[in-house]
């Protein structure tokens, strides 16, 4: 029985070239992309002969280790573009974002811009990642904060609950996956014990 050939179009056969630099550099393997990315080499290699989908959550895994999005309309890896605005309201220059999932701005609705993904971009991000630390900007903070508000602020009021446990299920989730590497961990245990449903706990305290 022949063995199967992986699609030299496939996402993770593109990325491996891309991770890999400019020909006659050769691509990274499936055993390197795999340490990269945290994604077990069967799954990367049943992804590249088409036995299995390249689902949300390998992607999620990609653009978290290399900030690359994959664009299915244009079959390229793409990283959103930063442009600088004037705001006349506070008379400065600010950063838009353009991303896949929707469009971020801190003071307007920006318009997504994307751009071909280069090698050179994934290596700073990667550098980025193991330098950023304690040096994070307070503005990435404020972006997931605002994710998170207007999610409560557009939910109908029936989905509210609904939406309060999945985020809250969803933040367990990262403190466990994080668990070894926090500074402190009892510190990080306490809080998320305080703060577990406290709508919930009010009414509790309000029937009693």
């Amino acid at each position: 029985m022949p063995r199967p050939t992986k699609d030299e179009k496939n996402p993770l056969c593109k990325l491996r070239v891309l991770i890999g630099g400019e020909p006659p550099k050769p691509p990274i393997t499936q055993v390197r992309l795999s340490k990269i990315c945290g994604i077990p080499v069967p799954t990367i290699r049943k992804v590249e002969i088409g036995k299995r989908t390249f689902t949300r959550a390998i992607q999620r895994k990609i653009r978290e280790t290399t900030g690359a999005r994959w664009d299915p309309k244009g079959q390229l890896w793409v990283v959103p573009h930063l442009e600088w605005h004037w705001s006349s309201d506070s008379h400065r220059l600010q950063r838009w974002v353009g991303d896949v999932d929707g469009p971020m701005s801190g003071t307007a609705t920006a318009i997504p811009q994307l751009i071909p993904c280069t090698t050179g971009q994934i290596k700073a991000h990667r550098e980025a990642m193991k330098q950023i630390g304690e040096r994070a900007p307070e503005s990435d903070r404020n972006a997931v904060k605002a994710r998170i508000d207007v999610l409560f602020d557009q939910i109908p009021d029936s989905r509210w609950f609904s939406l309060l446990a999945k985020l809250q299920n969803s933040l367990e989730d990262i403190q466990q996956e994080f668990r070894r590497s926090f500074k402190d961990r009892h510190r990080v245990a306490q809080v998320f014990m305080e703060t577990d449903h406290p709508f919930l706990a009010q009414n509790q305290m309000k029937d009693g």
